[in-house]
């Protein structure tokens, strides 16, 4: 018996201190002027090798216009020298509420590793259309414009939710063939409001200490 709770035990402490990788969006509010916002993602450190697909899903009575810019390179004659995020682009007909894009894992060659980890610069391509050549952490995956008092982000499976390369080599995987190690991460949301805002929140609250002192 106190063989068979010891084992049960130690299960569930390994169950407890496993920890998922963690992908976290910031909505900062009036970033780039009253009525708009940005969307930042981040991914967790030292347990996954960055973002390699998200999609963000907002109430659609909140936001006016939405504006992917996940970093990318497009290159309609030579796919093959295309990178960053190619695939399932987001808002589109249809999903006009959505943010979201996702890397060609089908073509191993072309993925970068990283993304809402570190800082970094999309490899030159030639001609083409390019997004962001130059990204950083946390990583700029869109912009919007808002209503009334700000975008609602929709929670939930199929609605907000983001993968991570757990290793930064290819496995095969019939009869796909060369496929990365992708997984599930948890998501995390935050809405942040303007530097300005926060700065008089502060400020507040320094006027509110002073005149408890002076009480």
């Amino acid at each position: 018996m106190t063989r068979a709770f010891l084992g049960a035990l130690a299960v569930l402490v390994c169950v407890a201190t496993a920890q998922a990788a963690v992908v976290t969006f910031d909505v900062v509010l009036d970033e780039d002027g009253v009525g708009t916002f940005n969307v930042y993602a981040s991914a967790s450190l030292g347990d996954n090798f960055g973002i390699s697909g998200f999609q963000i899903e907002f109430d659609q009575t909140t936001v006016s216009t939405l504006t992917l810019l996940a970093p990318r390179a497009t290159l309609s004659s030579a796919r093959n020298d295309s990178v960053g995020f190619l695939l399932s682009q987001l808002p589109s007909a249809g999903n006009e509420n959505k943010l979201g894009a996702g890397q060609d894992v089908a073509q191993p060659q072309q993925l970068i590793y990283g993304f809402g980890q570190t800082a970094g610069s999309l490899p030159p391509v030639l001609g083409g259309t390019v997004i962001q050549a130059n990204y950083g952490a946390p990583l700029l995956v869109g912009s919007g414009q808002y209503i009334g008092a700000g975008p609602v982000v929709e929670e939930g499976f199929g609605k907000t939710e983001a993968n991570v390369f757990m290793s930064q080599e290819a496995f095969i995987a019939p009869p796909q063939g060369v496929s990365p190690d992708v997984t599930d991460a948890d998501v995390v949301v935050n809405i942040i409001p303007e530097p300005m805002s926060l700065a008089m929140l502060g400020v507040g609250g320094i006027a509110l200490i002073r005149r408890r002192r002076s009480a």
